[in-house]
């Protein structure tokens, strides 16, 4: 995310990352990305960073992300400690809070009741992700 960009202080005294296109690299294909409840923290971020600038992003999990995608402040004490402790709401490119376990919502939410529905077996979210890709199911190992 720093190639190519700046950053500098908003109205909010938070960071704003501005990415600029690169020259080299034009892909425009889709980009399908699996989550699950364990997905946190920084690829909830750069989710809500690619939805911003890209109509093709899809999004398919079981579930919400973890929604923990808070800063942290450290503080060095005297006595050779350290605090951290979390800087409020996180909010995304778009301006919705992601943490307090709200998360990134899937655009599509894939069922599975057994893990022979997931790889190595019966794939359902793959399928699910191939689909978005255009690629048929038949045509991948």
């Amino acid at each position: 995310m720093y190639t190519s960009g700046s950053s500098f202080f908003n109205n909010h005294s938070c960071y704003d990352y501005i990415v600029k296109p690169s020259k080299q690299i034009n892909v425009q294909s889709p980009i399908v990305i699996f989550v699950d409840a364990r997905t946190a923290c920084l690829p909830e971020l750069l989710i809500s960073a690619l939805r911003k600038i890209r109509s093709n992003i899809y999004v398919i999990g079981a579930t919400n992300t973890a929604g923990s995608a808070q800063g942290t402040m450290q503080i060095f004490l005297p006595n050779k400690a350290t605090l951290v402790y979390f800087e409020g709401v996180t909010k995304d490119a778009l301006g919705k809070a992601i943490d307090n376990n709200i998360g990134v919502v899937p655009d599509t939410i894939v069922h599975f009741d057994s893990y022979k529905e997931l790889f190595p077996y019966d794939d359902k979210i793959k399928r699910m992700g191939l689909k978005y890709l255009g690629v048929s199911d038949e045509n991948v190992e």
